[in-house]
């Protein structure tokens, strides 16, 4: 044990000089820094669809059961969306800037939650084409 702990002693002492901690970095493997095969696959296969998907939306393609909404209908729709956030923002603006009880915190609550479905159905309508299932 003693041995043991002589040698322990010794090399804790020692320190590396430049070049063997030069040496100890230079020991890397074949790969090292390079993407793995794995991911570069798994990059390429989404990629693949990503192109799919949009052929197919620029083929005009449209699934089973839904039709391509009405070009005036869906500027009436987008209007109306923009109201209604409008509106909502409005409400939001006129909440107090603390807020302290739990029933204002509720009502701040559903009016951002509202706010941002609204701010998605805008986005979703703001397209050229758009989608909706057919009755």
């Amino acid at each position: 044990i003693s041995n043991n702990y002589r040698d322990a002693c010794e090399n804790r002492r020692r320190s590396f000089t430049k070049h063997e901690l030069e040496k100890e970095t230079d020991r890397k493997h074949s790969n090292f820094g390079k993407v793995p095969m794995y991911l570069l696959e798994k990059k390429k296969t989404a990629q693949r669809e990503q192109e799919a998907k949009l052929a197919r939306e620029l083929n005009g393609e449209i699934p089973e059961g839904m039709v391509v909404m009405d070009g005036m209908e869906r500027l009436r729709t987008l209007e109306t969306l923009q109201k209604e956030a409008g509106a909502t923002q409005k409400l939001m603006d006129s909440m107090p800037l603390r807020i302290e009880t739990d029933g204002q915190k509720r009502r701040m609550k559903k009016l951002e939650d509202a706010l941002k479905e609204q701010n998605a159905a805008v986005e979703i309508f703001s397209r050229d084409r758009v989608l909706i299932y057919q009755d």
